[in-house]
Parts: C-alpha cells; structure tokens; sequence
C-alpha cells in the first residue's frame, strides 16, 4: 500500500533529521547541559553540548600529543587530569585568558561575541609569538 506524499514528504523530514541528530551526536545529549558556563566549568561539564564536545577532542588531542612515547599509565592519568579540569587551566600553556574567554561566550550561544574575543585572543598570540621570535 501506497503512502500519500504528505505521508512520504513528512517521513523523509524526519528521517533525515534523526540522520543530521545521529551525524552529530554520537552519543544522545544530557536534556539540560549545565549553563551558564563560566571559566571555572569543568571539561567533562562542556562535554555535555555539541560545540563544548568538539572543543573537549580538541583539548583531549593536544593534551595527549605531549604524551604520545609514554606508556599507558600516563595517558590513564592524562585521562582523570582530564576529566576534572577547569577551562582556566588552559592558561598555564600558550593560551591566553582572551582565548577561554570566547570559548566561554560560544558556549553560553554569545556567537558574535566570542567570535570577536577569539579574534582579539588570536591577534594577542600573534604579537606574543612575534616578540618570542
């Protein structure tokens, strides 16, 4: 039997929207994410939102190139470091506080906002890296 194309228009809607949920959510979101978050949040705190996830393999990537001829003992403790680390403490590497502070705005949805501070961030590392050189 046949369906009538109101029918097959509405099902291939909502099939290629659980396709779009699935393709960027791996694994089914939290019904409320912790907000608003703020410099001290925890990683595993932005873990909970799409964009804070990507940021999280961002960090979890970097972090783990500074471990990589270690053994595995290392990396499980990388891991737990990890897990309960405040976004503050990217600044003990080569980030500027300018830098968490727009990753702070995209998170809390203040786009426009913390696209300008990251901007701001990327020319301050910019002019420290020139003085560096």
């Amino acid at each position: 039997m046949k369906h009538p194309p109101a029918t097959r228009a509405r099902d291939r809607r909502a099939l290629r929207r659980r396709f779009v949920l699935a393709a960027f959510s791996a694994r089914p979101s939290p019904a409320k994410p912790a907000r608003p978050i703020d410099r001290n949040s925890t990683v595993t705190e932005i873990d909970q939102t799409a964009l804070g996830h990507l940021i999280f393999k961002i960090i979890e990537r970097e972090a783990r190139k500074t471990t990589e001829s270690d053994g595995g003992d290392t990396k499980a403790i990388l891991d737990a470091m990890l897990a309960d680390m405040p976004l503050r403490s990217m600044t003990m590497g080569c980030v500027p506080m300018e830098a968490v502070d727009a990753i702070v705005d995209l998170l809390n949805g203040r786009y426009v906002r913390g696209v300008k501070a990251g901007l701001d961030a990327l020319r301050i590392m910019n002019e420290r890296s020139a003085e560096e050189v």
